[in-house]
């Protein structure tokens, strides 16, 4: 996953929204410029683990895009909901109290 670099989160799978409602709405793509058609817009469970390896979710905003190259996280989204990012290099999804470790490969 990556940062999609706005304040909603964009996924491709519909198995990972607990509310989805009906929009049309185009996501220009920075890789090629070319438009994402998304018809599908809602609330997302991303699965993230704490330090003891327990699985945790957290909710946050999302467009229903499986045109998409791949599954882009708002980093913005974890902020508006007062959880603090880390970009790391030892870790794979970890979430500690009100910290996101993000894996940065």
């Amino acid at each position: 996953m990556a940062d999609s670099g706005c304040e909603i989160a964009i996924l491709l799978n519909k198995v990972l929204f607990v509310e989805l409602h009906k929009i049309r709405t185009k996501i220009i793509t920075a890789k090629t410029g070319c438009f994402i058609v998304s018809e599908e817009r809602g609330i997302a469970a991303i699965p993230v683990l704490d330090t003891e390896g327990r699985r945790r979710i957290l909710e946050v905003p999302a467009l229903l895009a499986p045109e998409c190259d791949m599954p882009l996280l708002s980093i913005a989204s974890f902020v508006n909901q007062n959880k603090k990012v880390i970009f790391a290099l030892d870790t794979s999804g970890i979430c500690v109290d009100e910290t996101i470790f993000i894996p940065f490969h």
